[in-house]
């Protein structure tokens, strides 16, 4: 399957979320330096992730600092599944709230399970072909 992109919303953190769809860790590599440049540098929420490893074969999830500390955070799923697709969205919901400043405590528990859902519904309606609202 041939990659396609996707740009995400997110009103809460004003974020650029891209959602990643097929293709192969070589072609999301290409897609990122037609976008970035070849200098851009992957990270995750401690700032650390090897572009050069090939291991990512279903899918990954990080994001690329960018200039005034304006992130772009991807989701790659190769064969997108609900159940993968959950999973990326849940590293997505530790990083991109990590970035702003929420740790993952009891008391911000609920941020991340809304922000996640939130996310993860405007994903899984892209790629099933069903409403947002159908999902949550």
């Amino acid at each position: 399957m041939q990659l396609r992109s996707h740009v995400i919303t997110d009103p809460l953190f004003d974020r650029t979320i891209m959602l990643l769809v097929g293709g192969t860790p070589a072609d999301v590599r290409a897609f990122l330096e037609m976008r970035h440049g070849r200098d851009y540098s992957l990270a995750n929420k401690d700032n650390e992730c090897d572009d050069d490893k090939d291991d990512y074969n279903d899918g990954a999830e990080f994001h690329i600092n960018g200039p005034d500390n304006l992130e772009t955070y991807y989701v790659w799923v190769k064969d997108p599944t609900p159940g993968l697709l959950h999973h990326e969205v849940f590293h997505l919901a530790h990083d991109v709230l990590h970035v702003a400043g929420v740790t993952f405590t009891d008391e911000s528990e609920e941020a991340f399970a809304y922000w996640s859902e939130h996310v993860y519904a405007q994903m899984f309606a892209l790629l099933f072909d069903v409403t947002p609202a159908a999902v949550q």
